[in-house]
């Protein structure tokens, strides 16, 4: 009797041992399955997010284009690149040794640009001086001044388009708006007001610039469009 009892008892435990292991296999099994689903959702939540900001990263451009591709077809922008061309050759040369030409100096030294990136054209170093080095307003806010006597015609006609150009390129979140001439590569006009104005794209440094790729490619173009 006393053997029986105590292989009941054996029997009682190994079940229950059983019975607790099935019990911690199943928790396990649901708790796997439990944080698969929830990486899965995770994931597919973190994919349909991306998508979502992959679209509207698409959008923009799209849109962007658009708005470059009409800016560029509109009459005033057409008039105003023909008239800052004109108006180019009629800006006074800046006299070698002058302290005009020697602030602009200082002022690339100030902005850690090398003696490479210095413009040797007279004409360029009047228009950098009147609109970038005698400029009084602080960097990265140089677009709001409209006219520089100094730059002579040139100065005329920027304060009849830069007003509205600048405002197009602050309402659409671009850094800047660039009017080249389509023969020389000049740089024509730039919203920002920044070192490049009045450079030749085609030019040394500038020649391996993005800008100047767009520009090379913008010329083999039959018909405006984005690229």
């Amino acid at each position: 009797m006393l053997r029986f009892h105590s292989l009941r008892s054996k029997l009682q435990a190994t079940f229950l041992l059983l019975g607790v292991t099935a019990m911690g296999v199943l928790g396990w099994e649901t708790s796997r399955r439990a944080a698969d689903a929830l990486r899965q959702a995770t994931f597919e939540r973190l994919t349909a997010i991306a998508e979502t900001r992959k679209r509207h990263v698409e959008r923009y451009f799209t849109d962007l284009a658009a708005h470059v591709v009409a800016l560029s077809n509109d009459e005033s922008t057409i008039d105003a690149i023909e008239e800052f061309s004109t108006a180019w050759h009629a800006i006074p040369p800046l006299p070698g040794g002058s302290a005009e030409l020697a602030e602009l100096r200082k002022h690339y030294g100030t902005i850690g640009a090398d003696s490479g990136w210095f413009p040797s054209d007279p004409r360029t170093q009047r228009l950098q001086t009147a609109f970038i080095s005698g400029n009084s307003h602080p960097p990265l806010l140089k677009n709001l001044q409209i006219d520089a006597p100094g730059a002579g015609p040139y100065s005329n006609v920027h304060s009849r388009y830069h007003p509205t150009l600048d405002r197009y390129r602050s309402a659409f979140g671009l850094y800047d708006i660039f009017l080249l001439d389509a023969e020389t590569g000049r740089i024509l006009y730039t919203a920002a007001k920044e070192i490049d104005l009045g450079q030749r794209v085609l030019d040394a440094p500038y020649a391996g610039t993005t800008l100047a790729q767009a520009f090379q490619h913008a010329r083999t173009l039959t018909e405006a469009t984005a690229f």
